[in-house]
């Protein structure tokens, strides 16, 4: 082997084989977030010398690998298996790097065999890794002798793994007693893992009772009614069953229906009517239609029941049989059944059958006003007043509102339309009385009413003494942003370190968790970072040593939620806390990014943020995937655009994400004339609306703009991003003055 290929194998071993993971392996070992991150747009650049034949063995080698670590594990194995680049790249670097290939496309027991063959040529660590993978491939593959033979070899090379790769062992060893005895030897943050583990040693003891025991432990219901039912316990198993229906996972939920139909269903009304739930939860709403229909039938009194069977005949169109069982339900007592005679009113607003919703709506809220939706139920009727241009009728009932229930955040929403009425009215010293009730109470608009006093104040010193003191309460909000740029007060500046932190000892934990996912590890890297999470004494500055750790291993959320936690000690305005809580990861190839587009990087940051707090693989209930939270067919005609080759899978790629979301804002801020309140709001919720929106009086302030979308979701988006703008120039300045020592 050349000095030039034993030298490259290192790196090979310890930078870009283990590539896959959220986080990645530097070369001094540790996992970053930021490492080979752009890892698409050199795929497009070495594909485009190997189109032109002049790709020499070390560029195929490093596609390979870069297409191994964005999912594609065919083209790999493809360039991988050329001759050229076997003929002059040794065995030790391109059989694990096959081995990940048919480890991804599902070859297991070929995946065995290589990372085997590779780990025969290593040593230390490396070797440990190999076998590792190797022990994983063989289990799943069904070759549990040799998995076993594996990970206990595997243990003598990565100590630190030494209680996982026991609890591993233990599951696929045929002598119980020493499975018990490794099982012993599971860390703490694998007491989940250890706990199924003993459940799967039971069931292949044939202890059948005891594996439903441990499964029901653990948190598993349906598994251990699997076996309830096998074992003809079908008492248990319907318990069990019964159970698993509020899982939150839905492919146990589905399980846990299926249970159910072996088992000829639920019997009482409650088991009914959760049955019909976990059917809408599963998507098959007819069917919770039915359930819930036959749980009212077993038990006519079950109020809860009614509701639910209410709710389903609301949505699937029955809306005058929903409205006869909701006035069913109301005609009890207790909680569900004010909520009954709350959604009775509620379906009449739907129905538009105005004068029956304002009666029934009226009569719940003075019936109930200690209810949580009475406010709600005024705020509706006065929505149907104003629908209808009765403006002193619905300002009458918003007044009352106001009256009976200043604290609820329906009440700030009603003083906030009563001062925008006023001024409509041309009553400036109304609305000013409106707004400063608002801002007295301390309602939930406060900041927003006190924008407004100050933007309605004649006298100019006033108005800029209002302002300031807004820039104060509100320092790290919208209102305060805005508040401060218009006061003209000098930006908020969050004083940088004059100096670079201390070096500190990466915790135990995260070398194990480094470990973990180097070898692939998911199951056991994810119970890891529970058991971070969950600890609830560490000191303040230990815990914004961990959120940084976690941050910096693609774990975005987990270390915002640990600085979250951090503010009980600190304030929000602390340094570093905010640096934790708004984070910026992935920088210079966002920075990239913004300068091939015209962007503004702290935008892209900030959308981003907002968006997906910076996870690349994250994929949202409503199907928006990646950085930047885009929809496929969306990515689809961006990529097509651009000319890209369309392959679902980068929608989980952080560069590439990432460069359609930069083309598709870019786009909308174009679109627009730079415009970014409006840029965003397409972004959010689409261009129909914002022409819409752009109809409004005084559209064209964008203060104004955002303080009149009719979306609450939109409004909060637009409201976040533009403060979190703010906020990631105050806390990161330019590289350039950065590398000067400016602050």
């Amino acid at each position: 082997m050349t000095h030039v290929a034993k030298s490259v194998s290192l790196a090979v071993l310890t930078v870009v084989l283990w590539s896959g993971g959220a986080g990645q392996m530097s070369a001094q070992g540790t996992h970053s977030l930021e490492a080979d991150s752009a890892r698409w747009h050199e795929v497009q650049r070495l594909r485009g010398l190997l189109a032109g034949d002049s790709a020499g063995p070390a560029v195929i080698l490093r596609l390979a690998v870069l297409e191994l670590a964005i999912g594609r594990p065919e083209r790999a194995r493809e360039l991988l298996t050329r001759g050229s680049t076997t003929a002059l790249w040794p065995a030790e670097i391109t059989t694990p790097l096959l081995g990940d290939a048919d480890y991804q496309l599902g070859a297991f027991e070929m995946a065995a065999a290589l990372f085997d063959e590779a780990a025969l040529h290593l040593k230390g660590q490396p070797r440990g890794v190999m076998l590792a993978r190797a022990a994983d491939s063989y289990e799943r593959s069904g070759r549990t002798d040799v998995a076993a033979d594996r990970y206990a070899w595997a243990a003598t090379e990565l100590p630190e793994l030494k209680g996982w790769l026991a609890v591993r062992e233990a599951r696929v060893t045929p002598d119980s007693a020493r499975a018990m005895e490794l099982l012993s030897l599971a860390p703490a943050a694998a007491s989940r893992l250890s706990l199924e583990a003993q459940a799967e040693i039971k069931l292949a003891a044939a202890d059948t009772s005891a594996a439903v025991d441990a499964f029901t432990q653990v948190g598993l219901p349906a598994r251990a009614a699997t076996l309830a039912l096998a074992r003809a316990d079908s008492v248990s198993a319907r318990e069990l069953a019964n159970e698993a229906l509020s899982d939150s996972d839905t492919a146990v939920v589905r399980l846990a229906v299926g249970l159910l139909s072996q088992l000829h269903g639920p019997r009482t009304s409650t088991e009914l009517r959760e049955l019909a739930r976990a059917y809408r939860r599963i998507g098959s709403t007819r069917e919770g239609l039915d359930a819930a229909g036959r749980a009212v039938a077993s038990d006519s009194t079950d109020v809860d029941a009614l509701v639910y069977w209410a709710d389903l005949l609301e949505i699937t169109g029955s809306r005058t049989q929903a409205l006869e069982v909701y006035r069913r339900a109301a005609s009890f007592e207790g909680a569900a059944a004010r909520s009954a005679a709350y959604k009775y009113g509620r379906l009449f607003v739907r129905m538009r059958r105005t004068a029956e919703a304002r009666a029934a709506l009226t009569a719940f809220a003075d019936s109930f006003p200690q209810d949580p939706n009475a406010p709600v139920a005024l705020h509706l009727v006065a929505d149907g007043f104003a629908r209808a241009r009765q403006t002193v009728a619905a300002d009458s009932v918003r007044m009352t509102l106001s009256q009976r229930w200043p604290r609820s955040s329906y009440a700030s929403r009603a003083r906030l339309k009563l001062a925008s009425n006023a001024l409509a009215r041309g009553d400036t010293a109304g609305a000013i009385g409106w707004y400063s009730d608002e801002v007295e109470l301390g309602g939930a608009q406060r900041f927003a009413a006190q924008y407004q006093v100050a933007s309605l104040t004649s006298d100019a010193l006033e108005r800029r003494g209002i302002l300031a003191v807004l820039a104060r309460a509100d320092s790290v909000g919208y209102y305060g942003t805005i508040a401060r740029q218009e006061s003209g007060l000098p930006p908020l500046n969050v004083a940088s370190p004059s100096s670079p932190p201390e070096p500190r000892a990466l915790p135990h934990e995260f070398l194990v968790l480094d470990l973990l996912r180097d070898v692939r590890y998911e199951a056991e890297a994810e119970a890891l970072v529970e058991h971070i999470m969950s600890e609830q004494t560490r000191p303040p500055a230990e815990l914004l040593d961990y959120a940084e750790g976690l941050i910096e291993r693609g774990l975005v959320a987990e270390g915002i939620r640990l600085g979250w936690r951090a503010t009980r000690a600190y304030t929000l305005n602390h340094p570093r806390v905010l640096r934790v809580i708004f984070p910026w990861p992935l920088r210079e190839m966002i920075e990239e990014e913004s300068r091939a587009h015209g962007l503004d990087p702290y935008l892209l940051a900030a959308l981003i943020r907002q968006e997906s707090s910076f996870r690349a693989s994250v994929v949202s209930h409503a199907g928006a995937y990646g950085l930047m939270q885009l929809m496929p067919p969306t990515a689809r005609q961006l990529a097509q655009r651009q000319g890209m080759g369309w392959d679902r899978r980068l929608l989980v790629v952080a560069d590439a994400n990432l460069h359609l979301g930069a083309v598709h804002l870019a786009s909308l801020l174009e679109r627009y004339d730079g415009r970014v309140e409006l840029a965003l709001a397409a972004y959010n919720a689409g261009g129909t609306p914002v022409r819409r929106w752009l109809r409004y009086p005084n559209s064209d302030d964008p203060v104004q703009f955002v303080a009149q979308v009719p979306y609450p979701e939109t409004q909060g988006y637009l409201r976040t991003v533009i403060r979190n703008r703010a906020l990631y120039k105050a806390l990161y300045p330019p590289a350039e003055l950065q590398a000067a020592g400016t602050p």
